[in-house]
């Protein structure tokens, strides 16, 4: 309990000492990032079960891969608005391909930041095509990932980001399928991704 307090107490130290100093953005500035790596199934929730953990009696989905595009306008020296491009591959059980394409909204903040080195949160919202099989479809994506970014030039930089991404098929009672179809996935991406901003 006092190595949390302690952890919790310094990164609260950190988050104040930084939002004084001076930012590198500033109301309109803009930022691109590419970024790729592989994607962890965490769960899969239907209507009546819930499975856990990649592979196969699980979440029947193998560890595959996640890559995306996104970009960025800065709306003040913290936040940032802007959208996302995306593509995530599992192989389920019957060594089918499950494919996802995301496009979200993203609103970012960057509590930490320095000139060489920030730490941005992102939220995103937006729509998600899948596919398995012959099956297609339109789903809800919702997005949330924590980045540590280094700048090694001026413009250019590389991080690690993470976070917790999720699909959801909702329908209501009134719907063709009834919510007997409603159904949620979660996967954990692990992202090399590379920076430019201006």
């Amino acid at each position: 309990m006092k190595k949390r307090l302690g952890l919790i107490i310094l990164l609260l130290a950190l988050v104040i000492s930084t939002a004084s100093a001076e930012s590198w953005y500033q109301y309109g500035s803009m930022k691109f990032s590419i970024s790729a790596g592989p994607t962890i199934p965490l769960s899969l929730t239907t209507w009546d079960e819930t499975y856990f953990g990649p592979g196969e009696g699980n979440t029947n989905f193998s560890v595959g891969g996640i890559g995306a595009i996104d970009y960025q306008v800065y709306l003040n020296s913290w936040f940032s608005l802007g959208g996302e491009l995306g593509f995530q591959f599992n192989f389920d059980k019957n060594s089918s391909v499950f494919s996802s394409i995301p496009v979200l909204l993203k609103l970012t903040f960057i509590p930490v930041q320095t000139t060489r080195f920030e730490i941005p949160i992102s939220l995103g919202i937006g729509g998600n095509y899948i596919t398995s099989g012959e099956y297609s479809k339109f789903a809800l994506g919702l997005n949330a990932d924590i980045e540590a970014r280094y700048y090694f030039k001026e413009n250019w930089g590389i991080g690690i980001r993470t976070g917790l991404h999720a699909i959801l098929e909702l329908y209501t009672q009134d719907s063709i399928l009834g919510t007997s179809k409603n159904g949620y996935m979660t996967n954990f991406p692990i992202m090399l991704a590379v920076t430019y901003r201006n």
